[in-house]
């Protein structure tokens, strides 16, 4: 596997840590801090739009790729044709 798809792959896992951590904090919230059905709804939906508003930028997801990983970030236009094939991969 090149560096392309190892970068495209480790977003995706990314992506993935990013995804369970907000179902972490939605439980958190909703179970524990939480006192009534009506602030369940509430924080699940919050925490939910919240999270999707302020979703990492591709910066953000290249620095923690950098830090996580330690695979360099590479341009986008390549990014974009890698992860279209690694899609296709996926689709088979």
């Amino acid at each position: 596997m090149g560096d392309k798809e190892q970068h495209a792959a480790a977003s995706k896992k990314v992506w993935i840590i990013y995804v369970i951590a907000i179902i972490c904090l939605v439980l958190f919230l909703a179970f524990v801090v939480a006192q009534d059905y009506e602030e369940m709804f509430f924080y699940s939906l919050m925490t939910i739009g919240a999270s999707y508003a302020f979703r990492p930028n591709d910066e953000v997801i290249d620095f923690a790729v950098k830090r996580i990983f330690g695979i360099d970030p590479i341009e986008k236009a390549e990014l974009s044709d890698v992860n279209k094939e690694l899609d296709k991969k996926d689709d088979v």
